[in-house]
């Protein structure tokens, strides 16, 4: 007899014995048994939960054929060292694939089905299916020290190059149009990224890569090197910073630790959160004059000795200074819209915060602080009708990007 018959004759007698009222607990038994330890639905078209009293260590899972759906908690907790995917599969639960953590599963090899149009694998890795292109799921070349991305993936999932200890380089294809630096999980050996003209999504997570503590996960920080005709990204010096649809720059990331100030390029609206985070030689920081908003967490355990926020920043982020523990000298524009109420939290020789003017703007103790509310909170008159009122006659367009 043959497996699809086998398969067929299970899911008959397990359908039988499911419709038999006040089932005893050998009955419960037996039909985890003769379904390898699935719970399925009742179409048998989805996958509710695996684990049977045989569900020792890690395991091969071989999804039955017909399944279209494996629920998110149905492998949560389960260990799997090799897994097999029908044709008819389309959606994969998301604890299938990594821990309950968060952390990826140390899955040794994913087959696929031929036929199936929303998942697929090679010898490399598997990869997930959408409209057409393909978003690497997980890298199984684990001897490898470079990898060359084919040219038809567009895409990273987080923790799909976890478990390649020998990858040195990463060298992107013109089709990857987004890159996750979370796709490199635990891959702390990765030295060099090469980013194509066609990436316009590059999410660079925040992450300790200095100062007392550092992510294990990016022990080693990664140089990246930018495509001159990438019009999203650009480096300059040791900052990557992205181009925004108005045209002005965020910031995203710095790695330069050695002294002196802060370097912001003119033309700059967004200091990214956690760009300079950790530079213990970081002491002084100069704003440039298109700089809006400071977002959470840029600054903190930084040197900082003195702050002047000038008054065409608009806005503060949660703890974007906390922790600079030389910081004692502090002045803030009354006209700054927002700031976090931990923005300078645990910054212990900052006693007070200063403001232009007359009158008092904020109020700062036990390293909290709060605006006070003005009468004319709207700002300046027509301020506030416009997303970049300051960009009024300003184009800021970076040497290495197209004005088109």
């Amino acid at each position: 007899m043959g497996k699809k018959k086998i398969d067929d004759s299970k899911k008959k007698l397990k359908a039988l014995i499911e419709s038999i009222p006040d089932r005893n607990e050998y009955m419960e038994d037996f039909i985890d048994y003769i379904s390898d330890g699935f719970r399925l639905s009742a179409d048998l078209k989805t996958v509710m939960g695996f684990g049977n009293k045989k569900t020792k260590g890690k395991v091969n899972v071989r999804i039955p054929s017909g399944v279209e759906v494996i629920e998110d908690h149905a492998f949560l907790r389960v260990e799997i060292d090799s897994l097999f995917l029908p044709k008819e599969l389309k959606y994969i639960g998301k604890y299938t694939l990594v821990n309950e953590n968060g952390w990826p599963k140390n899955i040794s090899s994913i087959e696929v089905e031929d036929g199936n149009e929303c998942f697929f694998a090679d010898g490399t890795g598997f990869y997930s299916i959408e409209n057409g292109k393909k978003k690497l799921e997980r890298l199984f070349a684990s001897s490898i020290s470079t990898y060359t991305v084919p040219e038809d993936v567009y895409s990273f999932a987080e923790g799909s190059i976890t478990f390649c200890s020998s990858l040195r380089d990463i060298l992107l294809s013109d089709g990857v149009e987004e890159f996750d630096e979370y796709a490199l999980l635990g891959a702390s050996e990765i030295k060099d990224i090469y980013i194509p003209k066609t990436v316009k999504k590059l999410k660079l997570k925040s992450i300790s890569r200095r100062g007392w503590y550092v992510d294990p996960r990016f022990l080693n920080p990664i140089t990246y090197h930018i495509d001159d005709e990438n019009e999203y990204f650009f480096k300059d010096e040791d900052s990557i910073y992205e181009v925004l649809e108005d045209g002005t720059y965020k910031l995203l990331m710095n790695l330069y630790d050695g002294k002196g100030k802060a370097l912001i390029l003119e033309g700059t609206s967004v200091i990214g959160r956690c760009a300079f985070e950790g530079h213990k030689n970081l002491k002084d920081a100069e704003f440039p004059a298109s700089l809006r908003v400071i977002e959470d967490m840029v600054f903190q355990d930084t040197a900082l000795k003195t702050l002047n926020v000038p008054a065409h920043v608009q806005s503060i982020g949660e703890r974007a200074f906390s922790g600079c523990n030389e910081l004692k000298n502090v002045t803030l524009s009354p006209d700054l819209e927002t700031i976090a109420s931990n923005a300078f939290e645990g910054c212990w020789e900052l006693k007070k915060i200063k403001t232009a003017g007359k009158k008092k703007a904020f109020t700062f103790s036990d390293g909290v602080i709060a605006k006070i509310p003005s009468e004319n909170a709207g700002g300046p008159s027509g301020a506030l009708n416009y997303k970049y009122p300051w960009m009024s006659g300003k184009i800021f367009v970076h040497t290495g990007l197209s004005e088109a």
